[in-house]
């Protein structure tokens, strides 16, 4: 992919166990990904004195990637600017709960994802769904990458499911080198990803490349996530056969420098066909290694 951005999200270290396996180790794991889960409800909490715009703004790292309205924003204040066109934004507020979490081995990365719902100024709900990619700042935790969608209304279960923990904790890795190796890794597994799909078709590709504790986002017509390879490849690819006319690749790879977790942000290309003009939009990609390979874990 042409002007491939790798970005390291490298924070003051703290060093973290190193005992795979074992019963401390978990424990470790555990405690990291807690931590995670509630400042994503502590934002929550807060958000319930806020309009939306400011709600998010406390979440956002200055780098943040906010896909939304068919676009890529850039930047804190490009995020936020972005939002602000949107009066609803200004008015309501925003009310959510994680229902996952996952945490990298060195503790610095990890995402959370759950439903959400947009109260207007009328009292009048709009149901959603989120998923955020997280970096530990010295500041920290702050979103580096952030989606909402909206979802059917319908009933769904707000119960926490099993956290995405790694093999095991270590401390932080300084050598950059080594840390670009692993965005590279990711990177790859993405464009790979995309070649599949134009070999054996969407559907197909998302079931070979989904962990098998993957979450895909459903789309605005499920009230649900879809959860696991099969389902998501079948929602993926419903309507589709034959292999894949769509491409994509990673614009920016994200990755934590114990090489297990990372997030691609990229572009999807359609080419014009049916009447329809060529289209390009956005998608995030948060990815784990699972057994030394690398699959995706939401999107």
């Amino acid at each position: 992919m042409t002007n491939s951005v790798f970005r390291v999200g490298l924070t003051a270290s703290i060093l973290l166990y190193a005992c795979a396996g074992s019963v401390e180790a978990q424990t470790d794991s555990r405690r990291a990904v807690d931590e995670l889960l509630a400042v994503d409800r502590a934002h929550a909490q807060r958000a319930a004195q806020l309009n939306v715009v400011d709600a998010l703004g406390g979440m956002f790292a200055d780098e943040v990637a906010l896909n939304a309205m068919g676009a890529f924003h850039f930047g804190r204040e490009a995020a936020l600017t972005r939002l602000r066109t949107v009066p609803e934004n200004m008015t309501g507020r925003m009310e959510w709960a994680p229902i996952r979490g996952g945490i990298s081995g060195d503790g610095q990365h990890g995402f959370t994802y759950g439903f959400m719902t947009l109260v207007r100024a009328d009292s009048t709900k709009l149901p959603l769904k989120y998923l955020a990619y997280w970096v530990k700042k010295p500041d920290g935790w702050k979103v580096v990458a952030y989606r909402r969608g909206a979802r059917a209304e319908g009933q769904v279960s707000t119960a926490m499911r099993e956290p995405s923990l790694p093999a095991k904790m270590v401390g932080v890795m300084k050598d950059a080198s080594v840390v670009a190796k692993h965005a590279k890794e990711v990177g790859d597994a993405e464009r790979n990803f995309s070649t599949l799909a134009g070999q054996i078709g969407l559907g197909p590709a998302f079931t070979q490349n989904a962990a098998p504790d993957a979450m895909n986002m459903g789309g605005g017509q499920s009230a649900d996530f879809l959860f696991g390879p099969e389902a998501i490849g079948a929602g993926v690819g419903a309507g589709e056969s034959g292999p894949s006319t769509l491409t994509w690749g990673p614009d920016t790879v994200l990755v934590a420098s114990s090489g297990d977790l990372g997030v691609t942000i990229g572009h999807i290309n359609a080419p014009a066909q049916g009447g329809q003009p060529a289209r390009r939009f956005p998608f995030f990609t948060v990815w784990k290694k699972v057994g030394g390979v690398w699959k995706f874990v939401a999107e």
